[in-house]
Order: C-alpha cells, then sequence, then structure tokens
C-alpha cells in the first residue's frame, strides 16, 4: 500500500510518501510551499491519504484537509485524518530511553501557551491532548 501524508499542522510543513510502512520520500516546507513540495516528491499513484489533524494553527491544519481531499477525491481514494502528536509519539516510541516510562510532546501555541499530550513507552496517548 502506497500512502501520501501531509502535515501543515506547524509552520513547517511535511509530506511524505511510504511503502507499507516504510518511508520512501519526504519533503519538508514553509509557508505556501505544500504544492512545490509535493511536485519535488512526485507521489504517483497511492492508496491513502493521511493529513495531521493537529494540534496545531487552524489555517494550516485547514489548508492541509483542503489539499488532502483534494488529492483523495479524483483518484477515489480513503482519506484519515491523524493527530500530528500521535503520529510523533509513535515515531518517537522506539528510540525512548529503558527508563523512560513515557513521554510528553508539546508544541508552541502562541501566545505564552503550550498544547501538549502524554504518551506511554508504547506512543499511545494517556489523556486529551491539551
Amino acid at each position: 500500500m502506497i500512502t501520501l501524508a501531509i502535515d501543515t499542522s506547524t509552520a513547517r510543513g511535511a509530506v511524505a510518501v511510504l511503502h507499507d510502512d516504510r518511508p520512501i520520500g519526504e519533503e519538508h516546507f514553509g509557508r505556501d510551499g505544500l504544492f512545490s513540495a509535493l511536485a519535488k516528491l512526485n507521489p504517483g499513484k497511492f492508496d491513502l491519504v493521511v493529513v495531521g489533524a493537529g494540534p496545531g494553527s487552524f489555517t494550516g491544519i485547514r489548508a492541509g484537509i483542503a489539499a488532502a481531499k483534494g488529492l483523495a477525491l479524483p483518484h477515489r481514494v480513503t482519506l484519515k485524518a491523524v493527530s500530528s502528536f500521535d503520529a510523533l509519539a509513535l515515531t518517537v516510541a522506539p528510540h525512548m530511553p529503558r527508563d523512560c516510562p513515557q513521554m510528553c510532546v508539546l508544541a508552541d501555541a502562541r501566545r505564552d501557551e503550550v498544547y501538549y499530550a502524554l504518551y506511554d513507552r508504547a506512543g499511545h496517548p494517556l489523556g486529551k491532548c491539551r
């Protein structure tokens, strides 16, 4: 299965192509660079589109979801939204030190606030993102 992944929830966005669970290409971009990054990545035919649903910038998340819908609908492929924090926690979990029982994923929410969520060693959420 070929998956196209899009995350625009932060100031630095990312797109990636995965074959089953293995990444085969990735591009990062700044503001307004999503479609340039997709063109560089040249995903070809894909079976699934996954989009990061935050937490993060409301406008960025909306732009990512709109782009993902625009790519999924004409190709008639499944579109799924995932928590950006959950994806990050699952990626980091295998690299956690053995003596670390849990992790905290956090991001700047601006205005002197942060978004955060706690996860267990396997990368599973221990509560809601705040």
